[in-house]
């Protein structure tokens, strides 16, 4: 299982750093930038930036080598604060551990 984690952590790791290695021809400082090469993802009906929740989250697991149950698990455990989710929708964890939006 701690194999498991580790191998997970490093995955994690190694889509921060080839996120990171991608330019972006469209992305504009005024847009604003998370991290060098990295745009930010705001979902325009809500204004939820859902790459800022997915690093979080890999910042999580990278710290405490393990996966959460669940989205809600996650926000308790990390005590990370989350913008409420827009009305009809809610967050879940996907199964390759990725924050999203999906319809009640």
């Amino acid at each position: 299982m701690k194999r498991v984690l580790v191998c997970i952590g490093m995955l994690g790791s190694a889509l921060v750093v080839l996120q990171g290695c991608s330019k972006n021809e469209t992305a504009t400082p005024s847009q604003g930038m998370a991290t060098q090469g990295t745009p930010i993802v705001v979902d325009t009906n809500s204004g939820v930036d859902l790459a800022e929740i997915n690093r979080e989250l890999k910042r999580w697991m990278v710290a405490n080598q393990k996966v959460p149950s669940s989205f809600e698990d996650f926000v308790a455990k990390s005590k990370v604060t989350i913008p409420p989710a827009p009305v009809g929708k809610k967050y879940v964890l996907s199964k390759e551990m990725r924050v999203t939006l999906v319809d009640r």
